[in-house]
């Protein structure tokens, strides 16, 4: 252990046995690779030192109350993640404990949580297969904050890759626009949670923010806000 991780430690022991409230000597740097290796070296820490277990032991078994006994929920914070508001991706920080081992990815993660939900059981409908039944729900706070922006974004984008393929930009832009038959469409894909909590139930908003973040349809976007307030 250098001698930079041993200074990360005796902080975070110090925060374990009650010495103090806050850290003092982590997660000073305002850089989010630096925060990140420092939540590293803590994660470490406990899973090793004090759980005695394996970074894929940890991924099975931890929990929300083992965080907040062992004060790892500390550590959300200075990586911009509220507790009382995100969902906790406990895999995202034992990828940092032991980056080697474990490997990250946001994109993986998140689909791997739909399928989950969806349970991959289907009905075929000509070309189009269709998830028809659902055996679990999406963990706590999926879809708050800006992780849960990232859900929904990653997820809408991939049911439309799956879906709608077939639809030009244009398309898209229209169809989101009826606002009955798209918010029934994502209901039917177990997107309607998303659309509730961080849209406002504006279906064109979702589609726009998932698939315009660089402004390049700005012009479908405007049009079918247009045909939305001419119908209404």
């Amino acid at each position: 252990m250098t001698p930079e991780e041993q200074l990360i430690v005796y902080d975070y022991e110090s925060l374990l046995m009650g010495k103090r409230l806050n850290f003092q000597a982590a997660f000073k740097n305002n850089s989010t690779s630096r925060k990140e290796k420092e939540a590293g070296i803590i994660w470490r820490y406990a899973i090793e030192g004090l759980l005695k277990c394996t970074a894929k032991e940890a991924i099975v078994y931890m929990t929300d109350d083992v965080a907040n006994k062992l004060k790892l929920n500390k550590t959300y914070a200075p990586l911009g993640i509220n507790e009382s508001k995100s969902h906790i991706d406990f895999r995202y920080f034992i990828s940092l404990a032991f980056p080697e081992e474990i490997k990250y990815d946001i994109y993986i993660a998140t689909i791997s949580e739909y399928k989950k939900v969806c349970k991959q059981d289907y009905s075929v409908e000509g070309s189009q297969t269709n998830i028809i039944k659902v055996n679990e729900r999406y963990p706590r706070n999926f879809f708050f904050g800006v992780e849960g922006e990232k859900h929904a974004i990653i997820l809408l984008n991939y049911v439309i890759s799956q879906y709608l393929s077939d639809m030009s930009i244009y398309e898209l832009y229209m169809f989101f626009a009826d606002t009955a038959k798209a918010t029934q469409w994502l209901r039917g894909k177990k997107l309607y949670s998303p659309l509730v909590n961080l849209y406002g139930k504006d279906t064109i908003d979702y589609l726009n923010y998932s698939i315009n973040q660089n402004g390049d349809y700005n012009f479908y976007y405007y049009l079918a806000k247009a045909n939305v307030a001419i119908a209404g």
